[in-house]
């Protein structure tokens, strides 16, 4: 294979490759970065047509609705105590 036939295999590989991952459902995509991967992760997600901010995305955990659960409480049964630095 000459170069110029194996730069449109490439080509052509690629453009099923983003096909593919934009046909696809946010999650799957998403599913689709590998942190381990030699390319950036910028770059995985604005192949992939993802916001980089869903790639580093965190839920809330437990213990922090936990806390928040309780300031509102203490909020609720004390309002007229505000708040202090």
């Amino acid at each position: 294979m000459d170069a110029k036939t194996l730069h449109a295999k490439i080509g052509e590989l690629m453009q099923f490759f983003r096909r593919r991952a934009q046909q696809s459902w946010p999650a799957e995509r998403k599913a689709m970065i590998d942190r381990e991967h030699n390319l950036p992760i910028t770059k995985q997600a604005e192949v992939l047509k993802i916001s980089r901010g869903s790639v580093y995305y965190l839920r809330a955990t437990s213990a922090g609705r936990q806390i928040m659960r309780r300031l509102d409480r203490l909020h609720l049964e004390f309002p007229f105590a505000g708040w202090r630095c």
